[in-house]
C-alpha cells in the first residue's frame, strides 16, 4: 500500500486523516495515524498525533485499549507533560485501568533517571496504589524513592506518616516524624 511507503506518509495523512474523520472512519484515521506516528521526528508533532489518536480511539469499545496505548507511548516520551499526564489519569479512571497506569509508570521509572520524572511519576502511581489498588508496601516504596531525591518533600513524609501509622512501623514512623521536624 502507499502507506507503506515512508516518503509519502505524511502527504497521504494530510489528505486521508481530516476526510476520515469527516467520514466517521475512525478506524481507517487510526490506521493512518499509526503509520504518521511510525514516521513523524518532531516531538511536538508526534505528541498532537498520540493525543489525537487516543481521543478517537476511546470513542469506541474495540479501539479502548489502543487509546490507552497511544497516551502510554505519549507519556514514555514525555513523561512530565502536563496535558499528556491529565489524559492518561483521566482515561484510567473512565476505563478502570489502575494497574495499567501503575505498571507504565514503573517500567517509564526503571528506564528514565530524570529526578523530575521519578518525583512526578512516583507520585502520579502511588496515588492510584493507594487509593485504587490498595497495596501500601508498593505505596510505602513509591513514596520512598522520592525522598531519595528529596528527602524534605512534604507530600512524601505526609504519605508515609500516615502508611507508617497505619502499618504500626513505629521505626520508620519515628524516622519519618525527624524528618518532618527536621524540614520544618
Amino acid at each position: 500500500s502507499l502507506l507503506d511507503q515512508d516518503e509519502l506518509v505524511n502527504d497521504i495523512a494530510l489528505v486521508l486523516m481530516p476526510l476520515y474523520r469527516e467520514q466517521n472512519n475512525d478506524e481507517a484515521f487510526i490506521r493512518v495515524s499509526e503509520r504518521k506516528i511510525a514516521t513523524c521526528d518532531d516531538d511536538f508533532e508526534k505528541r498532537g498525533l498520540f493525543l489525537d489518536a487516543a481521543k478517537v480511539a476511546e470513542q469506541h469499545d474495540a479501539l479502548a485499549d489502543k487509546a490507552f496505548d497511544f497516551l502510554a507511548s505519549a507519556l514514555k516520551a514525555q513523561p512530565t507533560d502536563d496535558e499528556i499526564i491529565s489524559e492518561i489519569e483521566s482515561l484510567t479512571v473512565r476505563q478502570n485501568a489502575y494497574s495499567k497506569l501503575v505498571d507504565l509508570c514503573d517500567k517509564i521509572l526503571e528506564e528514565n533517571s530524570d529526578p523530575d520524572v521519578t518525583v512526578r511519576l512516583s507520585l502520579l502511581a502511588a496515588r492510584y496504589t493507594e487509593e485504587n489498588l490498595n497495596n501500601s508496601e508498593k505505596t510505602i516504596a513509591l513514596y520512598e524513592r522520592i525522598l531519595e531525591i528529596d528527602e524534605f518533600s512534604e507530600i512524601a513524609l505526609s504519605a508515609l506518616h500516615r502508611l507508617y501509622k497505619a502499618t504500626d512501623n513505629k521505626d520508620k514512623l519515628a524516622d519519618i516524624l525527624q524528618k518532618q521536624i527536621d524540614a520544618g
